[in-house]
């Protein structure tokens, strides 16, 4: 996670991004409530994958995703480690003027075709996507990274190694 580090470094200092996190499911209720208590975090969304006619199982099973917006950069990695400790999850850095947009396209979204969100539309998003147990992978670790044309600066050279 020493990239997330480095993002919230980043993060720190570019005060005109919004640092989003997706956690794509498989969340207990409990784990997302935990979460949205830290200082700077908060939880915009989140649903039970789970279908209502099965709601009852939803006690029983961690099956919820959730958006949760970082407002404190510190709180990156502790979210984000959080996140992708039962699924896949993604950090969306965007303009803070493409927010409102990126979170209703999250919320109108019950089984996305991709999980961009409409965010590969701003020249300077960045989009980093962990899953932390992919069978695809001989560390079990699978990165998805994508960014902008116009990303540039300490964002950018987090992937330098790329």
């Amino acid at each position: 996670m020493d990239r997330v580090g480095k993002i919230s470094a980043c993060l720190a200092k570019d005060t005109d991004k919004s640092a989003l996190v997706y956690a794509m499911g498989a969340q207990r209720r409990s784990q997302i409530r935990q979460l949205s208590q830290l200082p700077g975090v908060e939880v915009v969304w989140t649903r039970s994958l789970i279908p209502g006619y099965l709601a009852p199982l939803r006690l029983f099973i961690a099956s919820y995703a959730a958006l949760i917006r970082v407002k404190d950069p510190s709180q990156l990695t502790r979210v984000f480690e959080s996140a992708t400790d039962k699924s896949m999850a993604a950090i969306y850095l965007l303009p803070r003027e493409s927010e409102p947009g990126f979170i209703e396209k999250v919320k109108a979204s019950t089984s996305p075709p991709t999980y961009d969100f409409g965010a590969k539309r701003d020249p300077q998003y960045l989009i980093y996507m962990v899953d932390a147990d992919s069978t695809e992978s001989s560390t079990g670790i699978y990165e998805i990274v994508s960014m902008g044309y116009m990303t540039a600066g300490c964002i950018k050279e987090c992937f330098d190694d790329f």
